[in-house]
């Protein structure tokens, strides 16, 4: 757990800068430039992994062991697999054309030309039965693709000892859970982000502003100020063999995300003339939406790789991303629980907003609540499960990476 939280770190420690650097630039120069600078920032790490070096743009020692980033077996990916080039190749061209693709997607056709392929689609969909509703090609699309890999899953789980199988059967467990919570934290994209915009005191006062799209930095930031401290937490407590089971974080992880969005509706109570609550209660939701994540995330990464067999711990590790998938078509459903009439973008009603905000945010922190205590209790039950998952000691390294210099 100590090891995934420090991963956790890097990645909002770019995540931060990416909230703040991207989001001012993209609403006050245009999406071109937030976008772009993101683009640049992902240059920049793919050079430091390449050249191996922290500071990429100076000579020097590399300060990561070779085997890192490395094929188990390179032969196989450098072998003659088809049309003459090999695997790896292969791998290149697909990626280059993919790009391509993507840029396709993301193109704006002409009116007409979106026409008909919204009415191709319609009439293509009607004829196999399916709603033309694009939220229900999505869903479809959930439910088969969960079909197969929990298919999968249980079908090699038949060919594993009893212990191997309850692991697996907790990590679906701790899967089905971060479900539940990312549902509820995954708000802050749409719902929280649109409260900042219309019911928040943002500042704007001349010498210091910040504007709805760099509220998101918040929680990166907290994360970059507790994930060493939770590091640390998780460390001193397995010393003493007090380190909570997996599940009982998990629950209590939820709990924390439910309480945050109480912090809005107490915040209510404070709101101005304009229908607008002070920016701090936003500030103290993002507090505990984050402490919440370091007792899921982190802690569910580690939990996953040690309850998977080698064979599918790949397949588990996607399975743990089917869940923010999951979450993410279901917190959009909710957050279109709390729209209001807008005009360009802008609330017609900042009363309505506050209200229509206020009701979700309250059913979704006592929906939290509930949902964390009860896995809190069952807890104590299944982490019997675990057979000694948790209590193996970690492998040590072949070659310890070479210290920065």
């Amino acid at each position: 757990d100590p090891g995934y939280t420090l991963y956790y770190y890097g990645i909002n420690l770019g995540s931060f800068w990416a909230s703040a650097l991207c989001g001012l630039l993209g609403q006050t120069v245009g999406w071109w430039a937030g976008f772009g600078l993101a683009g640049v920032g992902m240059a920049f790490g793919w050079l430091v992994f390449t050249r191996q070096r922290l500071m990429f743009w100076t000579p020097g020692p590399k300060q990561l062991p070779e085997n890192v980033g490395n094929p188990p077996e390179p032969e196989k990916l450098a072998a003659k697999f088809k049309f003459g080039l090999s695997r790896e190749h292969i791998i290149y061209l697909g990626g280059i054309l993919s790009v391509g693709v993507v840029w396709l997607l993301v193109q704006s056709p002409p009116a007409s030309t979106l026409a008909s392929l919204n009415a191709f689609a319609e009439q293509y969909l009607s004829f196999l039965g399916i709603s033309s509703q694009p939220h229900i090609h999505i869903a479809i699309a959930l439910v088969l693709g969960s079909i197969l890999i929990l298919g999968y899953i249980a079908w090699n789980m038949t060919k594993l000892s009893s212990h191997e199988s309850q692991r697996l059967g907790l990590a679906l467990i701790l899967v089905a859970a971060a479900t539940v919570f990312w549902t509820l934290f995954e708000q802050a994209g749409s719902s929280l982000n649109l409260f900042a915009e219309r019911n928040t005191q943002l500042p704007n006062n001349g010498f210091f502003t910040i504007n709805a799209a760099q509220t998101q930095s918040f929680n990166s930031a907290f994360i970059l100020l507790f994930a060493p401290v939770f590091a640390a937490l998780w460390t001193w407590l397995g010393v003493r063999k007090k380190d909570p089971n997996p599940t009982l974080k998990f629950g209590i992880g939820i709990v924390q995300v439910g309480f945050g969005f109480f912090m809005l509706t107490w915040g209510a109570t404070f709101a101005d003339g304009a229908f607008q609550v002070p920016i701090v209660f936003l500030i103290l939701l993002n507090l505990f939406h984050t402490t919440g994540e370091l007792f899921v995330s982190p802690v569910g990464l580690s939990a996953v790789s040690k309850l998977s067999v080698f064979k599918l711990l790949s397949t588990m590790m996607a399975t743990w991303f089917l869940a923010n998938a999951w979450a993410g078509y279901v917190s959009g459903i909710i957050a279109g629980m709390a729209e209001t009439d807008t005009i360009a973008g802008a609330a017609l009603d900042n009363k309505a907003a506050l209200d229509s905000s206020l009701k979700v945010f309250e059913m979704l922190g006592w929906w939290g609540m509930g949902i964390g205590l009860a896995l809190c209790i069952a807890s104590f039950f299944l982490k019997h499960m675990a057979h000694g998952a948790f209590d193996e000691k970690p492998e040590v390294m072949e070659e310890a990476p070479a210290p920065l210099k």
